[in-house]
């Protein structure tokens, strides 16, 4: 979906009726589209960024693409790719989305670790009764 920045618009470019994707054929179509809208003269403000949530499939399409998240070697950290040998591309993950997968993950704990537990399908109690292991 590509989205203006300074008007309200929004124009979906693709859509694909499949389960799962990998990250091979998620980088090859990432890539492809903004060589694509390159082509045809459209621009993504001065610098073109992609937004997504932290799934595997994309954080691994980003890392084939040329991103390194690796936190522990900041040195190498890099949040961006080249498309075509001249477009650089940002990639910013999505803070919302990233919050609801942390919540998913805290609830998928086995019970004794659980950080959250869930008390309806609309409510989580916040739980820190986990002892955490500082090596």
């Amino acid at each position: 979906m590509v989205v203006l920045l300074t008007k309200r618009f929004k124009c979906p470019i693709a859509f694909f009726y499949i389960n799962k994707i990998n990250s091979s054929l998620l980088s090859m179509l990432l890539s492809s589209a903004i060589k694509q809208f390159h082509e045809i003269g459209i621009r993504i403000w001065s610098v073109s960024s992609v937004t997504c949530d932290g799934a595997s499939a994309n954080v691994q399409c980003f890392k084939k693409l040329g991103c390194d998240f690796d936190v522990n070697n900041i040195d190498n950290f890099r949040c961006k790719f080249i498309v075509e040998k001249n477009l650089e591309v940002n990639v910013m993950f999505d803070a919302c989305h990233m919050l609801k997968l942390a919540r998913n993950t805290l609830t998928e704990f086995p019970p004794k670790c659980r950080l959250m537990a869930p008390v309806s399908t609309s409510q989580l109690i916040w739980r820190l009764s986990l002892t955490f292991d500082h090596r």
